[in-house]
């Protein structure tokens, strides 16, 4: 009968060596020992080999792997495959939302780089930001941590948004925003989120070497929207979302979209 040397098993079916020794150690295979002590396996421990691995692809851990083999019974396997079928496919619905929100992301980058630079007047989404500003993170209740975490936990549904005044009157608010439908779909908790309704705003994507909640770059900004016939609402906030970023030449720039509110 052929014998196999354990680096040889373990490239073979895809397990490690240090499993394999683990399996050895808590006594659940007994691989052969040549004359000169080198442990080889043959046949009968690859199939019993499988087995583990047929279980460890079921998402078992090596100890759970284990200790069935040595006590386990069919019924108690029946029930840890049960729960494990559940598990995988709730994390299996979770991937797929996360790939959903990926995808969305994607297409958000992509319009981002097309219209970059371009103004639509439109109504702004509606926007539930959470109340915890990024200035405030320091001293979090158990509650107002855990709710900071969904939202981060949701990104890219979930992203950082800004709000500034026109005139720079007072310092830009970092929030984490989703919309209702994102909320809903990730089970954010909106208890205590401010709900920015719809308005009439000019929407432009901007790309630029810096923060685009700064004065020096929205001041350009609404020239520009000046300049297009609207007339900005000093009355109201700017509402931006933060994108992505990329470097070239070594510069950092900051994708954003921008909502500027305008006079009916």
């Amino acid at each position: 009968m052929k014998r196999y040397k354990i680096g040889e098993i373990a490239r073979l079916l895809g397990l490690t060596p240090q499993a394999l020794r683990f399996y050895e150690q808590e006594g659940v295979i007994v691989p052969g020992k040549s004359e000169n002590g080198t442990r080889y396996f043959t046949t009968s421990e690859i199939i019993r080999l499988l087995a583990f691995k047929k279980y460890r692809l079921s998402e078992f851990s090596v100890q759970d792997v284990a200790t069935h083999f040595k006590q386990g019974s069919l019924g108690s396997l029946v029930t840890q495959l049960d729960a494990q079928s559940d598990a995988l496919i709730a994390q299996s619905e979770m991937l797929l939302r996360r790939a959903r929100a990926i995808r969305g992301f994607e297409r958000t980058l992509r319009e981002a780089q097309a219209l970059e630079g371009q103004l639509m007047d439109m109504l702004s989404p509606e926007v539930f930001l959470q109340n915890l500003t990024f200035d405030q993170l320091s001293g979090l209740t158990d509650e107002q941590r855990a709710a900071f975490i969904a939202f981060a936990d949701a990104m890219p549904e979930a992203s950082m948004y800004f709000i500034c005044r026109m005139d720079g009157s007072a310092e830009p608010e970092f929030r984490f925003g989703v919309g209702r439908k994102e909320a809903e779909t990730w089970s954010l908790p909106l208890e205590d989120a401010i709900c920015v309704p719809p308005f009439r705003c000019v929407r432009a994507y901007v790309r630029i070497a810096g923060h685009p909640w700064d004065p020096e770059h929205l001041s350009p900004l609404l020239e520009r929207v000046r300049a297009a016939g609207y007339a900005p609402d000093p009355a109201h906030p700017v509402l931006g979302q933060h994108l992505a970023s990329e470097t070239v030449d070594r510069v950092i720039y900051l994708y954003a979209v921008v909502w500027v509110p305008i006079l009916l």
